[in-house]
């Protein structure tokens, strides 16, 4: 035997046993990679198990940014969240929930493991109409009657308890809606910014007749009939009638006819006969 043949020999025992020794380090490097996952794995069920980061209580959930929306409002709306975990809490998820219940119009959510807190910081919104609750509540005489609230630009309804409506800057709304909601709830974000931009001071939105709905206003009654597709031109109308009282004594008018708005009536008071 040659010394190149041995050479060649040693060479391949070598290499052998480096590629053995290759071979455990790979092995116990993948049993390392697979006990630390077993153990991130049993540390995250832990975690989200463990009693010490569940909500339990109102007093793990601080409010901050309001000013005239009580607290305690803002607490019920989110008290179905209680005894949930915090890793598990979804913050989209609960401040969906809180601007679609509570008079809430924006929200941030910060958690906190030690000790375990959650911090809602609220954009309330304030009421801009008053009106009758959509559902009927059953009253101590038995009877089952709405309750008078406000609503919210969006058309969201809010009982009165909602709000410190006797502290200091906080403005009841002058608008009044009357009626079934299910009529005007469906048109009510759109009525609501023409009537708000409206020249002419409107008092109160009255339909409790679809077949004739009636406004209230600094001029006296309006009758719009019943296409409100026609409502901002029938504004647009009525603030071109600013001057009326220039003209005639507002006392003498019965109400003021816009039904087709392309051909305004004065409907007069009818004079008492003697």
């Amino acid at each position: 035997m040659t010394s190149k043949t041995l050479i060649s020999a040693n060479e391949i025992e070598q290499k052998r046993q480096q590629l053995q020794r290759q071979r455990k380090i790979e092995f116990c490097q993948g049993l390392w990679r697979l006990l630390i996952l077993t153990s991130l794995s049993g540390g995250l069920c832990w975690a989200i198990a463990n009693p010490l980061w569940i909500i339990r209580g109102q007093s793990q959930i601080k409010i901050k940014g309001n000013q005239f929306v009580a607290t305690r409002a803002i607490r019920e709306a989110i008290s179905v969240f209680e005894s949930e975990s915090l890793l598990q809490l979804s913050p989209q998820e609960l401040i969906q929930h809180l601007k679609s219940t509570a008079p809430v119009e924006q929200a941030t959510i910060s958690r906190q493991l030690f000790p375990t807190t959650i911090t809602i910081e609220v954009k309330e919104t304030l009421p801009v109409a008053i009106a009758l609750s959509p559902k009927k509540t059953l009253d101590r005489s038995g009877s089952y009657t709405r309750e008078v609230g406000f609503l919210d630009e969006r058309g969201t309804w809010i009982s009165k308890n909602s709000y410190h409506t006797d502290k200091k800057g906080f403005k009841l709304p002058t608008l009044k809606i009357s009626g079934s909601p299910k009529h005007y709830l469906p048109y009510w974000q759109k009525l609501y910014q023409l009537i708000d931009r409206s020249s002419v001071q409107i008092d109160e939105l009255n339909w409790q007749d679809p077949n004739n709905i009636i406004l209230e206003t600094e001029l006296g009654k309006v009758h719009l009939g019943a296409d409100i597709s026609k409502f901002s031109q029938q504004l647009s109308v009525l603030s071109q009638m600013r001057k009326l009282p220039d003209r005639i004594q507002l006392n003498q008018i019965a109400y003021i006819d816009l039904t087709n708005p392309q051909s305004p009536k004065i409907q007069l008071q009818k004079k008492l006969s003697r």
